[in-house]
This record gives C-alpha cells, sequence and structure tokens, in this order.
C-alpha cells in the first residue's frame, strides 16, 4: 500500500495543490513559488485520469473515458473564465485561494488529458501512428504476434529503451523547466501579466511553452524507439531481449523480477537479474506500421516455464503483471 501511494500521482497533487493554496493565501500576487506546484498539482491531476481512462481492458472504454474527461475538462476551462471572477469576488480568502491555484492547475491538466485523447484518435485512423490500415475499430487493432516453433517462442515489437525511473525523472523535469520559463516569463512581463489575469497567463504559457515542450518530448522519444526481440527457449528454460545494439540474456531461474504491462502508455517489458536490468518502454514508442503500441498477453506455456522457474506472479491496478523470484 505504502508503494502503490509513493507512485500514485493523486497524494503528490493533493500536496502540491494544498502547499500552492497556502502560498497563495499569505500572498494573493500568487508568486512563482506557488505559480510551479500549481502547475505541477494540475499536471499530475491530468496523469492520474489518464491513467486510470488506461486501466480499462478494451481500448474502445480507454477512449471513451478519456472523451467525456477531454469535455469535462475544457467545461472546467471555461466555467473558470466565465464565472471564475465573479465567484473569487464573493467567497472569503481561503476558497478564492484555492479557486486561484486551480485556474492555474487546470490548463496543464486538462492539456495533458486532450494529448492522450488526441493520440488515442490518431490511433484510430487508417494510416495512422500506431494502427493497421485494416483495422475499423478499436477492437480491430493489430499487437504483435507470438511467434512459435517447436520449443522457441518469439516476439517483435518496437520500444524505447528507458527505465521508469528515468522516464519520471525526465517528466519532472520537464515541468520544473516549464514551470521556471513561465515564471520568468511572468517576471518579464510585469503588470502585462496582472492585467491579464491568471486564466489568460496559463493559457499563454501552455500554448507558448507547454505544449512544444511536451510535443518535443514526445519527438525525442519517438526518435530513440528501436526494434526489439523477445526470444522464450523453453528447451533451454532462457530469455534473450535484444533492444537495438543491446541484448540482454538469462536463464528464468535467474530472474528477479519481471513486469509484462500491455496496455496504455506505460505498455512495457521490465526484466532484472541481479546486476542486469533492461526496461523496454512500448507505448510511448514509434510503433511500426500495421500494429499497436501495445504489447500481447504471455503465451500460456511462457507462463508455464516462469513457474517451473520459481516465479510467482501478481496483477497490479494498473494492469501490470508482476513475476517474482520466491
Amino acid at each position: 500500500m505504502a508503494r502503490r501511494l509513493l507512485w500514485s500521482p493523486w497524494p503528490w497533487a493533493v500536496v502540491l495543490l494544498g502547499g500552492s493554496t497556502a502560498l497563495v493565501v499569505s500572498d494573493p500576487a500568487v508568486g512563482f513559488v506557488a505559480f510551479l506546484l500549481a502547475l505541477g498539482g494540475g499536471w499530475l491531476c491530468g496523469i492520474g485520469v489518464v491513467s486510470a481512462a488506461s486501466r480499462g481492458r478494451r481500448p474502445g472504454t480507454a477512449l471513451v473515458t478519456l472523451a467525456v474527461a477531454a469535455v469535462a475538462a475544457g467545461l472546467l476551462l471555461w466555467g473558470f473564465v466565465a464565472m471564475g471572477p465573479a465567484i473569487a469576488r464573493a467567497v472569503p480568502p481561503l476558497p478564492r485561494a484555492a479557486l486561484t491555484v486551480l485556474q492555474f492547475a487546470a490548463p496543464p491538466g486538462a492539456g495533458w488529458i486532450w494529448l492522450a485523447a488526441l493520440a488515442r484518435v490518431v490511433d484510430l485512423i487508417p494510416g495512422g501512428r500506431r494502427t493497421a490500415p485494416a483495422a475499423t475499430s478499436p477492437s480491430a487493432e493489430l499487437v504483435p504476434p507470438w511467434v512459435t516453433a517447436h520449443d522457441v517462442s518469439e516476439l517483435r515489437f518496437t520500444a524505447v529503451p528507458l527505465r521508469m525511473r528515468t522516464l519520471r525523472l525526465l517528466i519532472a523535469a520537464l515541468m520544473v523547466v516549464v514551470g521556471g520559463c513561465g515564471g520568468a516569463l511572468i517576471v518579464a512581463t510585469g503588470d502585462l501579466a496582472a492585467r491579464l489575469g491568471p486564466t489568460a497567463v496559463v493559457v499563454v504559457v501552455g500554448v507558448v511553452i507547454a505544449l512544444p515542450a511536451v510535443l518535443l518530448f514526445r519527438g525525442i522519444l519517438n526518435r530513440r524507439s528501436v526494434d526489439c526481440l523477445v526470444r522464450v527457449d523453453l528447451a533451454r528454460a532462457r530469455l534473450q531481449v535484444t533492444a537495438g545494439a543491446a541484448t540482454l540474456e538469462v536463464a528464468l531461474r535467474d530472474i528477479d523480477r519481471l513486469c509484462w504491462r500491455r496496455e496504455s502508455d506505460y505498455a512495457r517489458l521490465e526484466v532484472r537479474a541481479g546486476r542486469l536490468e533492461l526496461t523496454l518502454l512500448c507505448g510511448l514508442a514509434r510503433g511500426s506500421a500495421g500494429t499497436a503500441a501495445r504489447l500481447p498477453a504471455l503465451p500460456r506455456r511462457v507462463e508455464e516455464a516462469l513457474q517451473r522457474a520459481g516465479l510467482t506472479a501478481s496483477v497490479t491496478r494498473g494492469g501490470s503483471t508482476i513475476w517474482n523470484s520466491r
């Protein structure tokens, strides 16, 4: 439970938004730190919504959930613009400060949801980045297939070799840079930012700084995509993972941890055996033509081989299957 809370975006969003509200109560002018905390809290809320939507087993369910969330986010932003000033004048200082923080937090959260929903829609377009041309519905998306010959099972897909903790640090650094540039922009514009109001300032920061930064970040990840091969030799009870020029080969009994997540932007394979470690992010990669950025289920005989090697499986709320040594 502690580990789940640690990696969940919601507790940290509450901490950041609460800290920002406390700072705004003491200084209604909204300083740089309060602004940065509000941006980070809103972004974490967007991540939480997208992660919750991605837990649906069917791609269509995730798309509908993201579409509803995107519409709700748009209505929320419209409400802040249309009714926020009137509400702020009629409430005490603490609710007014919370409303101000939410005005800053809503655009990055909504933007993250919109980007995720847009990516899902692009996936459904024939000839799109991750979808097969023949796909006519979300359920028709083609995932990379396992190829079995005798005692060997192979899977080929495209992925980004990147550890999850490194990805989290990069995203946090991206938010710091975006927040820093946004704060510098507010300081540089001086009275102009105060006259425009928080909603207009956040929209400008989002369009001029945040959106290009996110698109650049995704583009860099796409350029790091490599062709990968997972090969399970059941006769020898060995696993071989090749990612570009890197190769990891280990006996199944020597695996300490194996994570297999099929869906969402965090679809991935993680293998750790002693000091050897390799993580392949499939969900964030530039998919090859005709395949979706997802992973298929492990074949039944591969799961049985992992069990014979002394590994036990558990399924997380996020949809990952974790195989740990006993």
